[in-house]
């Protein structure tokens, strides 16, 4: 993991740098496998294998996206004077996240509780991960990542398809202005009142459901208990609200390692934080959020889970 800090010279990537190339690659038993079936994607630089793909797919090297996202970002009228940029592989070098801190963009919806506009970009070599883009809000308190919804870049595309950036650069030209709107958000979470029984309906109906064909509103009991506790503890310095309930989901998209809160971890932890985040974002999608954020009268007995 490399960081680099300061303006637009802080988007750079020679520490991630190196070209791929695919080739020819063997069985367990040491007999070629035809290249129509499947491939070996090759670090060029120093020959090493990194993964497999198909017969047709072309990988696209991490460093060659980064400069796109650059390009675009400069090209953008957004903030790049103080910036702070982040680059990490895994899987020996297969997988890529990129985190671009905006420091210049800043919400307080609570006395010392900032947040700063984060861009968020993971890749693949292998396709494991297809080409994805989010902004959301970094919370500097206890850097969660607070994953909103409203402008959560849904993109994934295959390196094949031509690494069109266009729909990214539109995102990234309305992040400050969406960013602004969350402010509000954000500041009417923590005034939201909700209750532990409506949390818990939450919870179920969304991030822990896990349906099956004779039981449709069948959930996981631990994850639910392990995220009642969570928001509980949120709840002490946060009260019973709807930021208390939005720290505690994106505490556990954001810290995977705790296992005081979720037990022993399955996996390699980037995995599941990758996993926990589209989990959290796709929770924050559902109507019942919506309705949570409406005042305890209206919302009354609107959903009850069976």
């Amino acid at each position: 993991m490399t960081t680099n800090i300061g303006g637009v010279e802080a988007l750079n990537f020679d520490d991630i740098k190196f070209d791929v190339e695919t080739g020819p690659i063997k069985d367990k038993e040491g007999r070629d496998i035809p290249s129509n079936v499947r491939r070996g994607i090759y670090n060029k630089d120093n020959g090493e294998l990194i993964s497999t793909c198909g017969s047709k797919y072309q990988p696209v090297a991490h460093y060659l996206i980064g400069e796109k996202i650059r390009d675009k970002l400069i090209q953008s009228e957004i903030d790049l004077s103080n910036i702070e940029v982040t680059n990490e592989l895994y899987d020996n070098g297969t997988k890529w996240r990129m985190s671009v801190i905006f420091n210049k963009y800043i919400a307080e919806p609570a006395v010392g509780d900032i947040l700063k506009l984060r861009l968020v970009v993971d890749s693949s070599l292998d396709l494991s991960r297809m080409l994805s883009s989010i902004f959301d809000a970094l919370r500097m308190w206890c850097l969660n990542g607070c994953l909103s919804s409203l402008y959560r870049i849904n993109n994934r595309y295959k390196h094949t398809s031509g690494l069109n950036l266009e729909a990214l650069s539109n995102k990234i030209a309305l992040a400050p202005s969406k960013f602004n709107e969350d402010k509000e958000l954000f500041s009417a979470m923590i005034i939201s009142e909700v209750s532990k029984d409506e949390a818990l309906q939450f919870i179920k109906k969304t991030i822990a459901h896990r349906p099956k064909p004779s039981q449709p509103n069948h959930y996981s009991k631990p994850l639910t208990d392990n995220l009642i506790n969570r928001f509980e503890k949120e709840a002490t310095g946060l009260g019973y609200t709807m930021w208390a309930l939005y720290n505690a989901l994106t505490h556990y998209a954001s810290h995977p390692d705790k296992t005081e809160d979720w037990g022993e971890t399955r996996g390699r932890l980037h995995n599941v934080q990758y996993h926990r985040e589209g989990q959290v974002a796709k929770a924050l999608q559902h109507n019942m959020w919506t309705v949570l954020l409406n005042p305890i009268d209206v919302r009354k007995d609107y959903y009850k889970y069976n």
